[in-house]
């Protein structure tokens, strides 16, 4: 029996895991000798060996844009054209490679910091808080609150720094 090959159209297979950059500044670690200290994180882009991915995410990082169309803008591309590149190295269109980063910085903002959903959903992007917890919930399966009782650290605030 021969197992059928998965059609794909990627060239390259970049997941967003791959490319994301933490929102936070520093973490607590422990070294061998039971010492802690909050150690400063490694927010520098990992370059993938696409030009066009890593122009993609340092839009990401640098802004709070959360539309195709705006990030073809800052790169002076055509946003088709920039979507079809995006698909043929992710797999997804530059819309959900957009939306699947801001989830995962939004769930990282949720769990490790104080900040208000108000700040977070702006930070990601989102235009309103109800859309932020709407596109939160369908990601994680429940709403932000929920989220940061059951996964944030009761000592988050020692653990963990970000801007």
């Amino acid at each position: 029996m021969t197992m059928k090959a998965k059609q794909t159209n990627k060239i390259g297979h970049i997941e967003v895991d791959d490319v994301y950059v933490t929102v936070l500044t520093g973490r607590l670690e422990t070294n061998e000798e039971g010492w802690q200290k909050i150690v400063p994180t490694d927010r520098s882009q990992r370059m993938t060996g696409s030009m066009i991915i890593n122009a993609v995410v340092k839009i990401l990082m640098e802004t709070s844009t959360r539309r195709a169309e705006q990030v073809a803008a800052l790169l002076e591309v055509d946003a088709l054209e920039l979507t079809h590149a995006v698909h043929l190295l992710t797999g997804l269109s530059l819309q959900e490679f957009i939306l699947q980063y801001r989830r995962r910085q939004a769930v990282e903002y949720v769990q490790c910091t104080s900040l208000s959903l108000d700040e977070i959903a702006s930070r990601c992007g989102f235009q309103s808080t109800n859309t932020f917890v709407k596109q939160f919930r369908i990601h994680t399966g429940m709403p932000p609150k929920q989220y940061r009782v059951i996964h944030q650290p009761e000592d988050f605030r020692q653990r963990y720094r970000w801007d």
